[in-house]
């Protein structure tokens, strides 16, 4: 669970974990002050760092000598019905073919993307003035797999 309040610009946020925090924005031509990742940035960078952390695990788990992964992933809004997503990924490390086919098998299975390929329900509730701005720490357990 995170928590998500407006910040000190127009349309900046300060977004928490309650352990982490970052920043999000809108870039100056739509009003922003570009302070912060733009929300779709954010959806980026959650995949490109499942991918990255779910392929070190993997390798670092059979022994495989993966000195680096590098993930560049782009999502396409364009059609209203559909978004696309590319992810790039290079391998560092001096690896054989078997283990490459392995770990790109394994990045098109991280946890993330499962979770963005399933069926998507949302339930929006207006809360009183008594909700904290503290995350629910037991929430978090709910999206480790």
């Amino acid at each position: 669970m995170v928590i998500c309040k407006g910040g000190e610009n127009a349309f900046s946020n300060s977004i928490t974990d309650g352990t982490h925090e970052l920043l999000s924005d809108l870039p100056l031509e739509k009003g922003g002050k570009n302070a912060g990742f733009l929300p779709f940035t954010l959806m980026e960078a959650a995949m490109a760092g499942c991918i990255n952390i779910t392929l070190r695990v993997y390798a670092e788990n059979r022994g495989i000598k993966l000195q680096d992964v590098v993930v560049k992933v782009s999502m396409n809004t364009d059609d209203p019905k559909k978004t696309s997503w590319t992810e790039e990924v290079q391998l560092v490390g001096d690896l054989t073919e078997k283990e490459r086919t392995a770990l790109m098998r394994v990045a098109a299975q991280c946890p993330v993307k499962k979770v963005l390929d399933s069926e998507f329900s949302f339930h929006v509730e207006e809360v009183g003035s008594e909700m904290t701005l503290e995350p629910d720490k037991s929430a978090k357990k709910a999206h480790t797999r």
